[in-house]
């Protein structure tokens, strides 16, 4: 569902999420993959810095590959400050093109040892 707020608050918000997550530095910023038993499929570094705003949605930038420590079917990630509080939590898909609110991978199923690669996902929509 598209949000009815007018772009400035959007960007806005979309800023304010980014300090947020940014507030504690970015150096041990990261998305954590789970299965829907809340085991940890693997880890991805987010990149420094950790994300930007672009139009009025904030983009989160990944650091690089991971690989996966078990096997399974991703259910969601939490995104998690330096701290390891959590930011954010969204539903896995499978598919190629970025979706607004979901963390998009080519495959659901993960299996241990597997490369995890991950592009730049968003939170909010356009």
């Amino acid at each position: 569902m598209t949000s009815i707020y007018a772009a400035a608050t959007k960007n806005a918000l979309s800023t304010a999420a980014l300090t947020d997550l940014t507030s504690e530095g970015t150096s041990g910023c990261k998305v954590v993959i789970y299965d829907a038993d809340d085991v940890v499929l693997a880890e991805v570094a987010l990149s420094d810095p950790a994300g930007t705003v672009t139009s009025n949605r904030l983009q989160i930038n990944v650091a690089g590959n991971s690989i996966a420590v078990a096997t399974g079917t991703a259910s969601y990630v939490r995104i998690n400050k330096t701290t390891g509080t959590e930011f954010a939590r969204l539903n896995c898909a499978q598919g190629s093109a970025a979706v607004a609110n979901k963390f998009i991978m080519g495959s659901l199923e993960v299996l241990t040892g597997a490369v995890i690669a991950v592009s730049t996902f968003f939170i909010g929509d356009a």
